[in-house]
């Protein structure tokens, strides 16, 4: 018999067994994108924790098409109503489960889809406690780790100066150092918080540092002294 997948659901046009067409379609389905190439043509694809890199956009009857991050694969579809969830609804950043038929134009692949959903994930955010720098948040696939940022510093004040101790899941010390070999287990947004070790500055150190800026102190009030001696003759000659 005929079949289509059109929306995941055999469509017969003769007797078949639906149990064999199913086992079939699971069987020769993508579920890698590596494995999606030129030589995929018509071939079902379920592919999850793709990064969309602009939205949905087309113009008059051709395909509305979206690409990928790193990924010349483009996602497609004709007719959104035809589509599990409306693709319109997908921003550029959001990680997303499709499935779909592949499709070759020239040489560019296009996956037409037949569903879109959000793939789980969670939000790491850093708090710099203090720190100088800003860290942008992470959207993480579930399964995947977190990418340790770069150390952040920390200005000394009058009598301390910070080391960088690490990131902790709490911002007091009930917290503990985070392991960025771990994979992300739940879709809990969470916050890792940056810890510092201060060191007392030497009171050599802070006596010094008083003498120096005393001595650019006095320095420069002595010129601006000479300055104002300089003017005061320049009126007195002119008068």
């Amino acid at each position: 018999g005929k079949r289509s997948t059109y929306q995941k659901m055999p469509q017969l046009t003769d007797v078949f067994d639906i149990k064999t067409i199913e086992e079939e379609i699971v069987f020769s389905t993508i579920t890698n994108i590596d494995n999606v190439t030129t030589e995929s043509a018509a071939k079902y694809v379920s592919l999850k924790g793709l990064k969309l890199a602009s939205e949905f956009s087309g113009t008059g009857s051709n395909p509305k098409t979206a690409t990928l991050q790193d990924s010349s694969i483009k996602l497609a579809y004709r007719n959104k109503d035809f589509v599990k969830n409306d693709p319109t609804k997908f921003k550029t950043g959001d990680f997303v489960n499709i499935t779909g038929n592949i499709e070759i134009y020239n040489t560019t692949i296009e996956i037409m889809i037949d569903s879109i959903s959000n793939s789980e994930t969670a939000t790491v955010s850093f708090d710099l406690n203090g720190g100088n720098e800003t860290i942008d948040s992470q959207i993480i696939l579930i399964g995947n780790k977190v990418s340790k940022p770069s150390d952040p510093t920390k200005n000394p004040t009058a009598e301390y100066r910070y080391s960088f101790a690490g990131w902790y899941t709490q911002k007091d010390d009930s917290g503990s150092l985070y392991d960025f070999n771990a994979a992300i287990s739940t879709t809990d947004n969470f916050t890792l918080y940056a810890h510092w070790n201060a060191e007392k500055i030497p009171v050599q150190e802070i006596f010094k540092s008083i003498e120096t800026k005393s001595s650019i102190g006095f320095d420069y009030t002595k010129t601006v002294e000479e300055k104002e001696e300089a003017i005061t003759d320049v009126a007195t000659t002119w008068n």
